[in-house]
């Protein structure tokens, strides 16, 4: 055996012997794991050579190879295993192929070759096959509870850990155009809360967002309010008590939802406010607020080619560092992607979709996995659609996700089934709403639906309210209650 050849055996043992860490001892992967490099040790079964067809009988065996007969003997005919040799090639020509020789087995004899190289290759192998096959257990969205027995004019929700007791707490946002009080839950972590109202004056809120607005390490609030009420920051002194510290934009702004994103590089989070022509016909430009580095926002500057947006969408969509701005029109229009100079201005636009746009809902985020946020958008005359970021900012054509029959007015992104791939969530108004849960490709989904179909879904935000480790989803309704749609494994 040639000195490297050893090497790499004495390393793929040691792994052997070694379970890969947070590996369960029995799990699918430690055991192909383990298959391979029983094969490998033996010095008739190392090959250095390029051998993609893998035939039965060989007498020598490639690190690609020797997993490959691992994985068949240990799935069987399982209907995983497909999966499962997809998973280890992938991997193998993406750690090994990029790194020697750029051939999908091509080690050479550099003596610079660590343990943690090859040993890289088989955990990432272990790790991914270990959310795959999770990401094949079926899951539901059938065990719901609701936040409120009453039904009002709900329009968001978001998620987050408002007291510091690593428990994931809600707030939401209501109102619309009729004054209610927003409300705040606080988690136990076993999916039970305890509510209180946020302030004490109803309004007409549209969206109730978190951030660290003052960086003082807690979680605050800011409420976008229709017209004519103020547009409020709540301070959080850690322990989710809340005092208004300020406000924001103008009370005559027809403002829906608020995105918040560090725009020019302080530090420190800003404000975008999506606002709607009134009536929608008319333009009516949404605005930047730039926070003064004290949780303060004085001055708000609009934002150019904006006309009539419910929500605007911040991403890094060139990959140049600084957030960019998708502003999705609202009443029959062009929607565009505003590109940051790095300074919290916007000089240059691209358009993306048709010129006749009516929509309600978006998100971002990378659906492919090649590293670019790519786009949802929720139309309530075309329906909900997928733009894929090709770079260069350039997009894809639209890819439809669900039909105009389905009016989307929320969408989200997360990993529901913790197969390492985004899915996405849509609601919609009176239909179920959506769990797209994506194969990797950002274009080809399976749905599984979630909710019962009743009023007007406003909001969605996603995280594990009860503990179990899988993503929930929380929903914010107009006409029917609020209320949270658990992830759990069918009955």
């Amino acid at each position: 055996m040639k000195p490297f050849q050893r090497f790499v055996a004495t390393v793929i043992l040691l792994v052997w012997l070694i379970p890969a860490a947070g590996a369960p001892a029995e799990s699918p992967n430690t055991q192909i794991l383990n298959r391979a490099a029983k094969l490998l040790r033996d010095e008739s079964h190392w090959n250095r050579a390029d051998t993609r067809e893998c035939p039965p009988h060989a007498s020598k065996l490639s690190l690609y190879c020797a997993l490959r007969q691992a994985t068949e003997e240990v799935m069987g005919e399982s209907s995983h295993r497909t999966t499962a040799m997809e998973e280890v090639r992938s991997v193998i020509e993406e750690k090994v192929g990029e790194k020697y020789d750029h051939r999908l087995m091509g080690f050479n004899n550099d003596p610079a070759t660590k343990i943690a190289d090859i040993h890289a290759v088989l955990k990432t192998a272990a790790d991914r096959l270990d959310r795959r096959l999770a990401g094949l257990v079926p899951r539901t969205f059938e065990r719901v509870l609701l936040l409120e027995e009453k039904a009002e004019t709900s329009a968001s929700v978001s998620v987050g850990d408002l007291n510091h007791d690593g428990h994931l707490d809600i707030v939401l946002g209501k109102g619309r155009h009729w004054p209610l009080l927003d409300r705040v839950l606080l988690g136990d972590g076993k999916g039970h809360f305890t509510g209180y109202d946020l302030g004490n004056t109803p309004d007409r809120t549209y969206s109730a967002a978190l951030t660290d607005v003052d960086r003082d390490g807690n979680l605050d609030v800011v409420i976008s309010n229709d017209a004519p009420d103020r547009k409020l920051v709540y301070l959080n002194d850690g322990k989710a008590h809340f005092r208004i510290g300020g406000t924001f934009g103008d009370p005559h702004w027809v403002t829906r939802y608020v995105t918040l994103a560090d725009l020019n590089g302080d530090g420190y989070p800003d404000i975008i406010a999506a606002n709607r022509g009134n009536p929608p016909s008319e333009r009516h430009p949404s605005f930047v607020c730039i926070n003064d580095g004290k949780g303060g926002f004085p001055t708000c500057d609009p934002l150019p080619n904006t006309e009539s947006a419910t929500i605007i969408v911040a991403a890094d969509f060139d990959g140049d560092g600084a957030i960019d701005l998708f502003v999705p029109h609202r009443d029959i229009g062009q929607s565009v992607i505003l590109w940051n100079d790095g300074k919290g201005r916007f000089p240059q636009k691209t358009p993306v979709g048709a010129a006749n746009s009516a929509a309600r809902a978006a998100a971002a985020g990378d659906l492919n996995g090649d590293g670019r946020p790519d786009l949802i958008v929720g139309d309530e005359r075309q329906g909900t659609f997928i733009y894929l970021n090709h770079g260069k900012r350039q997009f894809s054509e639209p890819v439809l996700l669900a039909a105009k029959q389905r009016v989307p007015y929320a969408v989200a992104t997360a990993d529901l089934n913790r197969d390492g791939r985004l899915d996405i969530v849509v609601g919609y108004v009176q239909t179920p709403g959506s769990v797209f849960l994506n194969d990797g490709s950002g274009i080809n989904f399976r749905e599984i639906r979630w909710n019962d179909g009743k009023g007007d879904v406003y909001g969605v935000a996603i995280g594990d309210l009860d503990g179990d480790g899988w993503p929930d989803i929380v929903s914010a309704r107009s006409d029917a209650p609020n209320a949270v749609w658990f992830n759990t494994k069918p009955r």
